[in-house]
């Protein structure tokens, strides 16, 4: 996506979710709602990506049923960027590559794993570039353990088998979730 002007709207989906019959009214309610987030995801995020200390993960996101809140990190699922902040992200991450700036962000665990396959990883670039700017995303767990997407986690790249469906999908959601973010 090559936005030409700050109006453009775009997600990136991933190839083997389903989305909800709700995502795009919530979508449009987010962003007239939320002018200070420069993204939104669909992805009902799961990963605190802290570097593991003594084997347990630092940070939990189990209190966010029912809420919006901003997160420093890609929801890679469904993601929809500000198209100012895309052009100008896409414009960093082929400079970083060219040049191959050290993208690593120190505690996570993201970083590893960009060393395995960086050329497949455009999520760590956008986790370095956004924690640079301070930018975050938009992020809302709809009630009942629902998703606004479903990730099917297919036998892959990055799964041995398949799994099935992460979520089950929202199929409404509450006038009353677009309250104050956390």
């Amino acid at each position: 996506w090559h936005p030409k002007s700050k109006d453009e709207h775009a997600i990136i989906l991933e190839d083997d979710i389903t989305v909800s019959p709700a995502w795009y009214a919530w979508y449009k309610q987010a962003v007239s709602q939320y002018p200070e987030a420069d993204s939104f995801s669909l992805q009902r995020q799961q990963l605190v990506p802290e570097v593991r200390t003594e084997g347990k993960v630092q940070g939990s996101l189990d209190d966010m049923e029912g809420k919006h809140f901003f997160y420093p990190l890609v929801g890679r699922i469904g993601f929809a960027p500000r198209a100012h902040v895309w052009r100008n992200f896409v414009s960093f991450a082929k400079c970083a590559v060219a040049n191959n700036v050290d993208i690593s962000t120190p505690g996570l665990v993201t970083s590893e794993w960009y060393k395995i396959g960086p050329r497949s990883m455009w999520t760590q670039l956008y986790i370095y570039y956004s924690q640079q700017l301070q930018l975050s995303t938009l992020y809302y767990f709809p009630l009942r353990g629902e998703a606004l997407a479903a990730h099917h986690r297919e036998k892959g790249e990055h799964y041995k088998n398949s799994l099935g469906a992460d979520f089950v999908l929202a199929r409404e959601l509450s006038i009353n979730s677009f309250q104050n973010p956390i």
